[in-house]
């Protein structure tokens, strides 16, 4: 395949951090701290002048409408527009867009720009496909959410369920019929902990106990959904399969990555242009501290640069751009997240020159 070369290499930085007051977290620093620990220096050195950053403000507003059905949706909504907008205009110059959070909701306006680039001159729709790094699926409704925040309701927005606004912020009303930013069977999600309670334990300590069956209902609930809509998963008990010492084993693993390399080539095939959605806590809590929810059952660091290698080769020319979410240097040691998060850019854009 050949080497990919973008007209231009744009970050974008949306320190959205709209619950840090609530669970200690300081993810609004996020953008900043993994450009100045070894991102901007490395993306720089790769791609010379063609690189540039952006900033789009996602600090809250001081009043909020009371009995809304999401939290802080007003501010939401006012973000996501401005990143869509804002990346809209950026894919359609040839860019690739690293988009850099804050909280994972940065995202909605990432996917709502790639799926708003076409070149249609009425309605500029393009069928895009995304491939998703993440230890949740992000598939329930305000209604059955803890926390009634929007971060675990993303992939259900993307896909035109759940609360209206979210679903039609890109440029539907109420009026018309919902067009979802992506079809659920071109999505595919690798590395949920969606059968592991465990990862959650971290969430129930800070919450009543009597939530914790909440919790497990929601993620049977889904799970139902993803699958109803055509989403494709790789949980990490299909990833992570070993034996009782826990070491992985090379037939499993095997199994796996040929699957993937199948489903996301079948993706490729039918849309035009490809997204990646890397949540940080799809990763092991050693690899990876620095996060809003730490996930003692996350990704090896060599399997998630598979992945994003993986990616880089068959999307190639496809690849439109990435979001970086839920980086929270207030729990970060040794700088080890930002570490990371530059040797997956640089898997990520192996490919490119």
């Amino acid at each position: 395949m050949d080497a990919f070369s973008p007209s231009q290499v744009a970050v974008v930085r949306v320190g959205m951090d709209l619950s840090g007051s609530q669970w200690g977290n300081n993810l609004a620093a996020a953008p900043e701290y993994f450009l100045k620990n070894g991102l901007r220096s490395f993306l720089l050195k790769k791609f010379g002048n063609r690189y540039r950053e952006l900033v789009v403000d996602a600090a809250p507003s001081s009043q909020q409408r009371e009995g809304q059905e999401v939290q802080h949706l007003d501010d939401i909504l006012r973000v996501s527009r401005d990143v869509q907008w804002l990346t809209r205009q950026l894919f359609m110059e040839g860019a690739f867009v690293i988009l850099l959070g804050g909280e994972q909701t940065a995202d909605l306006g990432l996917v709502a720009g790639a799926a708003t680039s076409g070149t249609h001159p009425r309605h500029h729709r393009r069928r895009i496909s995304l491939s998703s790094l993440d230890g949740h699926l992000d598939c329930h409704f305000a209604g059955d959410s803890i926390t009634n925040h929007v971060h675990g309701q993303v992939r259900a927005a993307d896909c035109g369920y759940g609360q209206r606004d979210l679903v039609n912020f890109h440029g539907g009303t109420p009026t018309r019929r919902v067009v979802p930013r992506v079809k659920g069977e071109n999505i595919v999600i690798v590395g949920t902990n969606e059968a592991n309670v465990k990862f959650f334990s971290g969430l129930e300590t800070t919450c009543d106990p009597s939530l914790r069956g909440l919790r497990a209902r929601t993620n049977e609930q889904e799970i139902a959904n993803a699958k109803a809509w055509g989403i494709k998963t790789f949980p990490m008990h299909e990833i992570q399969k070993g034996n009782s010492n826990g070491e992985y084993l090379a037939s499993s693993t095997a199994a796996w990555q040929n699957r993937f390399q199948v489903v996301l080539n079948q993706i490729l095939c039918q849309t035009r242009g490809h997204v990646v959605l890397c949540d940080l806590d799809h990763l092991h809590e050693d690899v990876a501290p620095g996060v809003a929810m730490r996930n003692p059952e996350g990704m090896s660091l060599e399997q998630s640069l598979w992945t994003m290698r993986t990616i880089a080769r068959q999307a190639s020319h496809e690849l439109m751009g990435v979001a970086i979410v839920e980086g929270d240097p207030a729990h970060d040691i040794d700088k080890k997240t930002a570490r990371v998060t530059v040797e997956l850019m640089s898997a990520l854009t192996s490919q490119m020159r």
